[in-house]
C-alpha cells in the first residue's frame, strides 16, 4: 500500500510539480526564490535529522520528512536549470528535450527507494 502510494506521488507530483515551478517566467526574483526554496528545503531536511528525536518525533516520521525535503528540493533544483536554461535562450529543441530530462529526473528517488527496499527484504 504504502510503496503504490508512494510510487503515485514520485510519477504523478514530481514531474506535476517540476512543470509548474518551470513554467514561471525566469525572471531574476524567481530565479532567487528558487534558490532560496531550494536551500531552505535542505536545511528543514539537515534540521529535522539533526533535532528530529528531541522535538519528540518517530523514526519513521523523521525519514518521511527528510525523504520529502530533500526529493522537493531536488524538485526545485531541476526548476531552477529548466528556467535558467530558458532565460539564456537556447533553441526551442535544446529546451524541450532539456524539459523531458529534467521532469524524468524527479522520479530518480523511486528507483533509489526501491533499490533499498530490495536490498533490505
Amino acid at each position: 500500500m504504502i510503496l503504490g502510494l508512494t510510487f503515485t506521488i514520485v510519477f504523478v507530483a514530481g514531474p506535476a510539480a517540476f512543470w509548474v515551478l518551470s513554467k514561471q517566467d525566469a525572471t531574476r526574483r524567481y530565479m532567487i526564490g528558487l534558490w532560496v526554496v531550494t536551500l531552505a528545503l535542505m536545511a528543514v531536511a539537515y534540521g529535522i535529522g539533526t533535532h528530529g528525536m528531541a522535538l519528540s518525533i518517530t523514526p519513521f516520521y523523521m525519514g518521511v520528512a527528510m525523504l520529502l525535503s530533500f526529493w522537493l528540493a531536488w524538485i526545485a533544483m531541476l526548476a531552477l536549470i529548466m528556467v535558467a536554461i530558458r532565460r539564456r535562450g537556447f533553441a526551442p529543441n535544446v529546451r524541450r528535450v532539456t524539459f523531458a530530462m529534467a521532469a524524468m529526473a524527479t522520479t530518480l528517488p523511486w528507483f533509489g527507494l526501491y533499490a533499498a527496499r530490495m536490498v533490505a527484504e
